[in-house]
């Protein structure tokens, strides 16, 4: 009996104890990780707390104090002051539970919480870890049984504000770099030492136990033979990430061969900087941020448009590149777990990128894959791109830099080598003398079968249901009793050429091959034949990196999701890990950016094709110079005969019908009709007109390159140079009106030549001449196109290329000089300052024109906008629908537009 009374009183002291748990509540922001509150849960139970979260957008707008009811304690685990008060305006007045503000050096609101007891809390929770969370419950255990809480754990640990992280280190940070590297063995002044490959990370998932991803990356960084420095800096500020990797400043040894950054890039202006002072090459492991990794494996978006900005186009800005989604948060526990196969493949990138930064240029296998497109056996293209001259010009400048290779005696030669190349795919019967005389490679069908056996069960069967079995694919050949793919490629010592296969897989010859190759060169559902993946599959297992040759092929273009993508999803499955430099047109940002994005390419800006105003052919001309004598003709038959034969040259000419008027109603309105004609001449004039194709790192003949400075500079040059020149006012408009070849004996031009190129004084110029001038020198010279070979050998030795803007060089300068790693559309900075500009002045061209068309003002407009034209012209369109609505952007010193303000009626006219 006393033993059951015994039993009985245990229990209920049990019961007493359970029901006693104090209950502690922590408001947090969508930035603090729930996997945290997990995990400070467990550790608190101990210490006979319970643990809830409430995050901040989770609760109504119109929370009150009953939020607190219950409560023994509340912490604020945000650093949001501002955003949390507005949110619980009715609850807190009536918050009466001890409460601290845990990022706040103050005991915020100061609720029960002796001082030196909310400051001891606040500095364990700052810092975070296990023992420090340990802590953090102990001291406020007593502090809420009244005990002395300040005697009931020991001193928290402090993480410096910059530190390096490893899982096994003592204490998990140190804030010195050096002894860090020491213990790791390595001497960066030792020949041969292991490459360092750092890994930036937030502090707060160290404080947060969130460590498994970092963890998992440190581990396969030290299986592939380097070492692993992670690392933490403040997010804000310059310096950040130079504090730990070149601690002696500029100028001194940089610690580290390469950096894979795990952080969110927010301060991208100063990252930039840092990464240019650092020259380390730049990848991203992130975190899928919107569920689980079933969740993102079956998204096709893989990152969603909306977290593009953050995610994507400021981490490109900053030159980051190979951007891979890596890990994603566990459900259940809320922790952020590596996804396998994707951070091995951000591992493997980073190991290839050190290898090409090691291995002797010498040594180095390099692949070059050009386009057949349009589909063609003779055809050799990219975008405005001189392809074989410009190979010749890359082979040139890699055996310069001791590659070994050869550049073919000349362009003919090298152009009937490629097509010999192409005609497999359009002729059956080629494969075999393309072996025959050493001009294809092969690979088994075995080897490649075996790569097929390693990807999961699900693509094996897409590939089969798409392409049936690899031995029938049309490129297969059998050779003693064994399957081979053809390969077909041009070995020039260590560099190799070689087309990138056709998408259609049909059989050499077929009369359907070429609308199909066509219909399907962009198609995101279309899964590549075998052949093409076999193609890849040799070229990454024979070349340390590879080439994609100009503006575009496929592979950015195969099924998969989005952006974000899986190594499964088919542009991944064919390029690997291996390293690709893309030489891509600069005014292209849009589709650079999905090869970017979808084929983990770091881009190479070349220039477009050089440009000059188009002026006249010689019936315009002819018109041209009649219209002027009809404006400067008496009244009388002469002047009639000269209308006349202008309506009768507009219309064999199709002007009439060009400008939208009908031959009655120029001849019945024939004074407003020569005044549009004569602007209509103009801007057909002043058009600019391609000359040719440019050729990769030459710059474009001085009349071509000078054109182009003309047009950059635009008409209030042209007219300033005609009235220096004396020029009466009225024909200052004629400027660079005349026929297209006689663009050399404009005064414009002659003025540019003579300071520009020949180097004469200005000193003697109106001030305004003087700074176009000056800008035109340096335009000039950055149209010289010097710096585009430099940016590929430079992604060649897997170092880091400094970015730039694309876009069209005529509206955008800043596109130039090449060379540079292009970056895509960033939605804040629309429209640019210039854009903003221009497109006032077209909207109010455009209400003039309406005016003089119809008498009045419009009521009502439309813009049609387009994606890859607001790449190109950074938001003109956009900025002429702004000042029509009659407000105009703010921007803030980094160019970004933060919001919008009401036009002054005055300045609106």
């Amino acid at each position: 009996m006393k033993h059951m009374r015994w039993l009985l009183c245990a229990a209920l002291l049990l019961l007493v104890g359970v029901a006693r748990a104090a209950s502690v509540l922590f408001i947090a922001t969508g930035n603090v990780p729930q996997g945290k509150f997990h995990q400070l849960a467990e550790i608190a139970r101990p210490h006979g707390i319970e643990v809830e979260v409430r995050y901040l957008n989770s609760l109504p707008a119109d929370v009150d104090a009953g939020l607190w009811r219950g409560r023994d304690a509340v912490f604020f685990d945000s650093y949001q002051q501002d955003e949390v008060r507005d949110r619980l305006v009715r609850a807190l007045p009536g918050l009466a539970a001890p409460n601290a503000w845990l990022y706040d050096a103050r005991p915020a609101w100061g609720g029960g919480l002796p001082e030196a007891v909310a400051r001891r809390l606040i500095t364990y929770y700052a810092s975070g870890g296990r023992q420090n969370y340990e802590g953090f419950f102990a001291t406020l255990a007593a502090q809420l049984k009244g005990g002395d809480a300040l005697a009931a754990a020991p001193e928290p640990v402090v993480f410096p504000k910059t530190g390096i992280y490893h899982p096994r280190w003592p204490g998990l940070v140190t804030g010195d770099v050096h002894a860090y590297l020491r213990a790791q063995g390595v001497d960066r002044a030792a020949a041969g030492h292991k490459p360092v490959i750092a890994i930036a990370l937030h502090q707060q998932y160290i404080g947060s136990m969130q460590t498994a991803y970092i963890d998992d990356m440190v581990a396969r960084v030290e299986a592939g033979g380097a070492v692993a420095l992670p690392f933490y800096t403040p997010m804000m500020g310059e310096g950040g990430f130079p504090k730990v990797l070149q601690p002696g400043g500029p100028g001194t040894p940089v610690l580290a061969d390469l950096l894979i950054n795990t952080q969110i890039t927010l301060n991208a202006d100063e990252r930039r900087a840092e990464f240019e002072r650092l020259g380390l090459p730049v990848i991203q492991a992130m975190t899928y941020r919107r569920g689980d990794e079933a969740e993102w494996a079956a998204s096709q978006q893989g990152i969603a448009t909306m977290d593009v900005p953050f995610y994507l186009a400021q981490a490109e800005y900053a030159g980051i590149t190979d951007i891979q989604v890596a890990s994603a948060t566990r459900k259940g526990d809320e922790q952020i777990m590596p996804i396998t196969a994707q951070a091995a493949a951000v591992a493997a990138k980073a190991l290839n990128l050190i290898k090409l930064q090691r291995k002797p240029n010498a040594d180095k296998r390099v692949a070059v894959m050009f386009w057949n497109y349009p589909a063609g056996e003779k055809n050799l293209s990219a975008s405005f791109l001189n392809v074989p001259r410009s190979l010749q010009t890359t082979l040139a400048a890699m055996a310069a830099s001791g590659y070994r290779t050869e550049v073919p005696p000349d362009e003919t030669h090298l152009i009937t080598l490629l097509q010999r190349l192409l005609a497999p795919a359009y002729r059956g019967g080629e494969l075999e003398p393309l072996l025959r005389d050493g001009l294809a490679a092969l690979l088994p069908v075995k080897d490649y079968r075996a790569w097929l056996a390693g990807l999961p069960r699900p693509t094996q069967e897409a590939l089969a249901s798409a392409w049936g079995a690899p031995e029938k694919s049309p490129w297969v050949l059998r050779q003693n009793g064994v399957d081979y793919f053809v390969i077909p490629r041009l070995e020039l010592g260590h560099i190799t050429l070689l087309p990138q296969p056709g998408r259609s897989g049909m059989a050499p010859g077929s009369k359907d091959a070429r609308a199909k190759e066509k219909e399907i060169y962009h198609s995101t559902t279309d899964l590549p034949p075998h052949h093409y993946l076999a193609t890849y599959l040799w070229t990454r297992r024979h070349n340390d990196a590879l080439v994609h040759y100009g503006t575009h092929g496929t592979q950015e273009w195969l099924p998969g999701k989005e952006r974000g993508l899986s190594v499964y999803d088919a542009p991944l499955l064919a390029l690997g890990d291996i390293p690709v430099a893309y030489p891509y047109i600069a005014d292209n940002i849009g589709e650079a950016t999905q090869a970017k994005r979808r084929g983990r390419a770091t881009i190479i800006s070349h220039q477009t094709p050089p440009f000059a105003p188009g002026g006249l052919h010689e019936a315009l001309t002819q018109m041209h110079d009649l219209l002027h004598q009809w404006q400067a003709q008496d009244e009388g038959a002469v002047r009639e005969r000269m209308a006349s034969d202008l309506l009768a040259a507009a219309k064999k000419e199709r002007v009439i019908a060009d400008m939208g008027w009908t031959e009655a109603r120029a001849k019945a309105q024939f004074a407003d009709f020569v005044q549009e004609l004569h602007n209509h001449l103009h801007e057909l004039a002043q058009t600019a007109q391609p000359q040719g194709l440019h050729t990769l790192g030459r710059a474009p003949e001085e009349l071509h390159r000078l054109g182009t400075v003309l047009l950059m500079l635009g008409s209030d040059f042209w007219e300033a140079a005609a009235r220096h020149a004396g020029v009466p006012a009225a024909d200052l408009d004629e400027a660079l009106i005349g026929p297209w070849d006689r663009l050399a004996q404009t005064v414009p031009y002659q003025l540019l030549k003579k300071h520009v190129v020949d180097g004469e004084a200005t000193n003697d110029l109106p001030e305004q001449l003087q700074k176009a001038l000056q800008k035109a020198a340096q335009v000039y010279a950055d149209i010289g196109a010097q710096n585009e070979l430099k940016g590929l050998l430079t992604v060649l030795d897997g170092r880091y290329l400094a970015t730039s803007y694309g876009g069209d060089p005529i509206k955008n300068p800043d596109a130039y000089p090449t060379g540079r790693n292009l970056y895509g559309f960033d939605p804040s900075r629309i429209p640019t300052k210039q854009a903003w500009e221009a497109g006032k002045q077209a909207a109010e061209n455009m209400l003039a024109e309406h005016r003089k068309l119809h008498g009045k003002q419009p009521t009502k407009l439309t813009f049609s906008l387009w994606s890859v034209e607001t790449m190109r012209h950074f938001g003109m369109l956009e900025a002429q629908a702004l000042w029509l609505l009659g407000v105009e952007p703010v921007w803030d010193q980094g160019g970004r537009v933060t919001g919008v303000k009401l036009v002054d009626r005055e300045r609106l006219g």
